[in-house]
């Protein structure tokens, strides 16, 4: 009987640390302020992101007023900061859409589920975008509740920050710290098999 508080605990616990929503600038989180051309050999876009807690990234939803029932693969990429601009790039790769739904008029979410999960530091400052391979994916920006703010580049090359809103996106994935009511769930489920074991 032990067993199974201790796999019921674990079990929730590992339930509540799925699909989190680890960062936001999505449609419902301030003003569209445009569309912007965002090709991978031309001109493209990253922005920075920073956590708390050390995450998992899974999925990039990205937002478009094109069609995604045209895009072909997307490049999502992977920058070290450096005093506030990007820098390295730590990881790239092509990504096919996965789904796509029309969310509101002229915008549509796309989500690009990552070949290669991306495992961030917490405390650190990192930039990422996603871009079209060959087409042009059209990177809605937000106004709110960034910094008003997106990298531009040229290519793989880094040119300035251009001051059109941030990118439209939102990160979702794993955070791996779990959340108090989960730590509470496992520390009743360790409370019972303590409590079994007196009896």
């Amino acid at each position: 009987m032990k067993k199974s508080y201790l796999i019921l605990a674990l079990g929730l616990l590992s339930g509540a640390a799925n699909a989190d929503i680890l960062w936001d600038y999505g449609w419902t989180t301030g003003t569209a302020q445009g569309s912007w051309a965002n090709t991978t050999s031309g001109q493209n876009f990253a922005d920075m992101v920073s956590f708390t807690n050390n995450v998992t990234v899974t999925r990039f939803v990205y937002y478009t007023d094109f069609d995604p029932s045209a895009f072909g693969t997307m490049h999502i990429k992977l920058l070290s900061d450096n005093a506030g601009v990007p820098d390295v790039v730590l990881d790239g790769q092509d990504v096919s859409v996965a789904s796509w739904t029309n969310v509101a008029p002229n915008i549509n979410e796309v989500n690009l589920d990552l070949n290669t999960p991306l495992n961030l530091m917490a405390n650190t400052n990192y930039w990422i975008g996603a871009s079209g391979n060959g087409f042009e994916a059209a990177q809605l920006s937000v106004l709110t509740p960034g910094d008003g703010l997106m990298a531009q580049f040229s290519g793989t090359s880094y040119s300035f920050m251009t001051s059109v809103g941030d990118q439209m996106f939102r990160l979702e994935g794993t955070n791996t710290v779990p959340e108090p009511a989960s730590l509470a769930v496992l520390g009743l489920g360790a409370l019972a098999l303590v409590r079994r074991r007196r009896k």
